[in-house]
């Protein structure tokens, strides 16, 4: 393992990490299990993408505030700046990548 470690360049106790003998102690590539756990779930983001988008279109124009208050409605455990983050970070630009219509 450390001949081949050193021909392609990485740390022997990198590589050993993943290619310990004893299974229980392996590290898995790609597992997922990374970072905390998302606040708002895939179909929280669509639902409230699309429900803000209808709000834009018969509002001219809703306020962060009414998103941000619509995030909080939807999952009330949030907090207000954990809301505000949500609705910039992961609902409008999800948004805009499912084709949703902001007006």
């Amino acid at each position: 393992m450390q001949v081949y470690a050193g021909l392609i360049g990485i740390p022997f106790n990198s590589l050993y990490k993943y290619l310990n003998p004893n299974k229980d102690e392996r590290r898995i590539l790609g597992n997922g299990e990374r970072g905390r756990p998302k606040l708002l779930g895939v179909d929280d983001v669509q639902f409230l993408g699309e429900t803000l988008a209808r709000m834009d279109r018969c509002n001219d124009g809703a306020s962060k505030k009414e998103g941000t208050d619509l995030v909080m409605s939807a999952v009330p455990n949030l907090t207000r700046p954990q809301a505000s983050r949500q609705l910039s970070r992961i609902v409008i630009p999800e948004g805009h990548k499912a084709g949703i219509q902001w007006h």
